[in-house]
């Protein structure tokens, strides 16, 4: 049915917008105070370098369609592997990403579950869509900044995925871009990303602040606003290290309002890498 249809596509959106993600007790973004040392944050990996990225979600969301209204909870766990091809001179990664693991359980008017290391699970229609990105891979190109410079994808991918990994790929990020100039405890500046998915354009406007440095960690407090087809705003931390500029670990609260047409759905997400 077309609510379903609508909704299904909605929850890939959500579970794709990799990073505007979550967490469950409030944030503080109280900064130490400065160390009089400024540290420049970039990435800074060799080629052969193998990273893993695994992610947690939870969203709750209420939908508002024709008069009615539906509860529905999406949790969603993914495990990614990240291998460097190259670095160009200038810094560009040339990164080769896989999914290894993908495991989603809706819980709603839709019921469903699936988890892709269950041979059962991949002969579902759901599996058959879902588990065509299990294996495949896609190049991302980052400069050393942490922005995506672009991107291709496996030709081999069920096209319905394929379609939704282009655009949402456009903005895979390590959770935020770097500054160009060195930073202490307290700095600030802003990134923003745009992301459009089915006639959606949402827009994350983020204010960065560096918190804290702990040996070779540096934990970034991240403050979102989103605009455009998703009104709401994230709170987040992420710990970067300082050598390599890769994300050690993160954790995110968002809540947002998605209109389309008729229909109005109203999600709180928790998101942990």
């Amino acid at each position: 049915n077309k609510m379903n249809q609508q909704t299904l596509k909605i929850i890939i959106f959500i579970f794709l917008s990799v990073f505007s993600g979550c967490e469950k007790n409030p944030i503080s973004f109280n900064a130490d105070s400065p160390t009089g040392k400024k540290i420049k944050l970039e990435i800074n990996l060799k080629p052969g370098e193998v990273k893993s990225l695994n992610f947690e979600m939870e969203t709750n969301s209420t939908i508002k369609a024709n008069g009615q209204k539906v509860e529905m909870k999406v949790n969603v766990f993914s495990e990614m592997s990240l291998e460097v091809l190259e670095v160009s001179e200038i810094g560009v990664h040339l990164v080769k990403a896989k999914y290894e693991k993908l495991a989603m359980n809706i819980d709603g008017p839709m019921k469903m579950k699936f988890d892709s290391s269950d041979a059962f699970d991949l002969d579902s229609p759901m599996g058959k869509i879902m588990g065509s990105i299990i294996g495949k891979s896609f190049t991302i190109k980052l400069s050393r900044k942490g922005k995506n410079l672009g991107f291709k994808v496996d030709p081999s991918m069920n096209p319905l995925i394929k379609q939704q990994i282009e655009k949402s790929m456009e903005n895979f990020t390590l959770g935020t871009s770097f500054p160009e100039f060195a930073i202490d405890n307290g700095d600030t500046w802003q990134s923003e990303f745009a992301q459009k998915l089915d006639g959606l354009e949402i827009t994350s406007l983020s204010e960065n602040t560096l918190l804290k440095q702990k040996g070779d960690i540096a934990v970034i407090g991240i403050s979102s606003d989103l605009k455009g087809a998703a009104k709401g705003s994230s709170r987040g931390q992420i710990s970067i290290d300082i050598n390599s500029g890769w994300m050690d670990s993160g954790k995110f609260t968002s809540e947002f309002i998605v209109e389309k047409g008729e229909q109005e759905i109203e999600t709180k997400m928790f998101y942990y890498v």
